[in-house]
């Protein structure tokens, strides 16, 4: 049963700038709003998020209802963006975009004709299946020449959401597979439509989850391309999600297996720390005198004897020299000068905002005992300020304002009307200007119209996006094309 407001509820809503129109049993939003709401759901598609962001402007979930919520919801997975949005401010939406008719997405082949209308074929659902999320549905579309706007929003969310959930009709694991996978010791359940593995695949394999579902598989000696692309995404979705409430038990199998499975874990291992120690190596620049000596120590405390690395092969992989490692070690104050240098500029700005007024070094060194008392030599004083950017440029001189004068003077034009405008023949004077057109969320269009200054007649006129040489210069190169 649809809501129904009170007279109440009325009058407080109809105070909001964001209600277009509302009665007893129907609540319309402005077009603008709805572009707002949109864009908020479109990061984290729930109705968390719809009501998150009708509470930071002003509106009550309660009084609005259940029912309208979900309505906004089920028309932004319908039709996407709001279109043909009206209202006495903004005017016509800037996002409506005509759809691509069924008989052209037909004849594009990424479409067949169905009992409810027509849906995706069933060769790009399998593209789809094998390309995605890497690939997204947008994309596939524009290799095939669609554009995804005319498409349709709300087949691509379809599409993306059987994608998620795995879920596509007719594939099944072929019975060689299910013979080959029926005694596995990690595996619960093979069969041609289930495919179900035990709590400790999870325990054991979550420590690899940065590898592709397809290495991780290879690990415990499963072949991934065995397996339908459900399945897999399904084992990596789950194992995204896993929280550890296995019951510790140990897999029963023989020796070999084991030692086997033990040997693929090893060398996973290996490279995964040879890959955290790359990004390492890639963010040691970025990283602050207090991050270094926090990883000096954490390498200095690592268990070698438990691993096969020793200090200095780690400290060559992670990119930092031996002299360095021991350097930072034994220096107690590595580190301190950067927060000395922030403690020293704090006395420098305390004098630079000193009755408000600019000062550059000598004023610094002259004023710093009295006002704060500590001395600092000039070279310092100077080495503070360009480190942390308040040079004063008082007398600095500025050569880029000589010289744009200068080009200002050699480039001036001469004045040939001398303000004599309507002392001439109809179309031999004409006058342009551009006027800034303000629009919608802080948009801006340009006008650019041509007068006759006999006549006062506007002659021509044109819009763009772009106030550039281009807007200046239209009407001159349209005439020059005209008369070609």
């Amino acid at each position: 049963m649809p809501k129904r407001f009170t007279n109440e509820e009325i009058e407080l809503l109809s105070k909001s700038p964001y209600v277009k129109d509302i009665k007893q049993d129907r609540l319309t939003l402005t077009h603008e709003f709805r572009c707002i709401l949109y864009d908020e759901w479109i990061k984290q598609p729930s109705t968390f998020q719809i009501r998150e962001t009708l509470k930071s402007f002003g509106f009550d979930c309660s009084m609005l209802g259940k029912i309208i919520i979900n309505n906004i919801i089920i028309n932004f997975k319908r039709y996407g963006r709001p279109t043909n949005g009206k209202n006495k401010v903004f005017g016509q939406s800037l996002y409506s975009v005509e759809l691509y008719d069924n008989s052209f997405l037909i004849d594009s082949r990424v479409f067949v004709k169905s009992r409810k209308g027509i849906n995706f074929s069933s060769d790009f659902i399998d593209k789809a299946f094998k390309e995605y999320p890497s690939v997204s549905i947008e994309s596939l579309l524009e290799s095939y020449g669609l554009d995804p706007n005319k498409v349709g929003y709300h087949r691509i969310y379809e599409l993306k959401r059987k994608l998620e959930d795995g879920e596509k009709p007719k594939e099944k694991i072929s019975a060689d597979a299910v013979e080959k996978y029926s005694g596995h010791p990690y595996i619960k359940r093979c069969t041609a439509t289930h495919f179900t593995l035990k709590k400790q695949f999870y325990d054991e394999a979550i420590i690899f989850i940065s590898y592709s579902i397809d290495e991780i598989l290879g690990i415990f000696e499963i072949d991934g391309s065995d397996l339908p692309i459900r399945v897999r995404n399904k084992i990596k979705k789950q194992l995204i999600s896993w929280n550890g409430d296995s019951d510790n038990m140990m897999i029963e199998c023989d020796q070999e297996f084991r030692c086997r499975i033990q040997h693929n874990r090893m060398r996973a291992l290996e490279k995964l720390s040879m890959m955290h120690f790359e990004r390492i190596r890639k963010i040691l620049p970025s990283l602050s005198p207090e991050q270094k000596k926090a990883l000096c120590i954490w390498i200095r405390d690592l268990p070698h004897d438990r691993y096969d690395y020793s200090i200095r092969s780690i400290l060559k992989r992670v990119g930092i020299s031996k002299s360095s490692y021991y350097s930072i070690l034994s220096d107690d104050n590595y580190g301190m000068k950067e927060r000395q240098d922030e403690i020293d500029f704090e006395y420098i700005k305390k004098v630079m905002d000193y009755k408000g007024f600019r000062k550059g070094t000598r004023t610094i060194y002259m004023m710093l005992p009295d006002i704060c008392g500590v001395h600092f030599g000039r070279n310092k004083i100077l080495r503070l300020m360009r480190k942390y950017n308040c040079i004063c440029a008082i007398r600095r001189e500025r050569t880029e304002l000589k010289t744009n004068r200068e080009n200002l003077k050699s480039n001036r034009k001469p004045n040939l009307l001398k303000r004599r405008f309507r002392l001439a023949r109809p179309g031999e004077i004409l006058l342009t200007d551009v006027s800034y057109l303000k629009y919608g969320l802080n948009r801006t269009e340009y006008l650019s119209c041509v007068k006759d200054a006999v006549s006062g007649r506007v002659v021509s006129h044109i819009t763009s996006s772009g106030n550039d040489l281009n807007l200046a210069m239209w009407y001159y190169v349209k005439k020059k094309y005209q008369s070609n």
